[in-house]
């Protein structure tokens, strides 16, 4: 995958992309890099940089280790739980508080620190960044009426995601600006040129 050879991350993981005959729009990540991708996504984003802002995202979990951040995360809100359970002999309105404001609030973040590695991921790849936060708005739509408020959620809203993404534009441009993919670009498109005439003199 070009994302994941651009970064340097080929040797770092066991990648593997599992393509799901599925019309659900959606793509998730398991530690070690595996990437599962639903043929409903692919169907709704055609347009390459799309398709690269969403596995962008995935595999920003990956290499941020969210799922390992997780699993401390838990066991630290576990012995919080604990603690004040054995103070205050109560559970019912400590485990909404530490629900509502640690570990949905922690969740969230961890989104948003996967949309801005990816931008940068697929800026160092020559894909355009610029694309992401039309995505977001567009899964956004997508979900409707459906999509829980953000409070509730361990997903931000899409319009949180839209505007924390345009955020994160000026910097992921400026990093595709440094990879000279105008460059890389064109000589990949006169390898492909050359590769056309070498066919058709052989045929003709």
């Amino acid at each position: 995958m070009r994302i994941i050879r651009a970064n340097g991350l080929a040797d770092k993981y066991n990648w593997e992309v599992v393509v799901v005959h599925n019309p659900m729009i959606n793509a998730f990540a398991l530690p070690g890099g595996k990437i599962c991708v639903f043929t409903g996504l692919m169907e709704k984003f055609r347009d390459r940089d799309a398709l690269a802002t969403v596995l962008g995202h995935e595999i920003g979990h990956v290499v941020a280790r969210h799922s390992a951040e997780q699993l401390s995360w838990t066991q630290v809100l576990w012995l919080l739980h604990f603690g004040v359970a054995m103070m205050f002999n109560t559970t019912f309105l400590l485990d909404i508080v530490i629900n509502f404001a640690l570990r949905l609030p922690f969740s969230r973040k961890c989104e948003h620190e996967a949309d801005r590695i990816g931008m940068i991921m697929m800026s160092k790849a020559c894909f355009d960044p610029a694309v992401a936060p039309r995505v977001y708005k567009m899964l956004g739509l997508v979900h409707g009426g459906s999509e829980a408020p953000e409070y509730i959620s361990t997903h931000p809203s899409s319009a949180q995601r839209v505007e924390k993404c345009q955020e994160f534009v000026s910097e992921a441009r400026r990093i595709r600006s440094e990879q000279n993919c105008e460059f890389q670009q064109s000589l990949k498109q006169r390898i492909a040129n050359e590769r056309e005439r070498r066919t058709r003199r052989h045929f003709f």
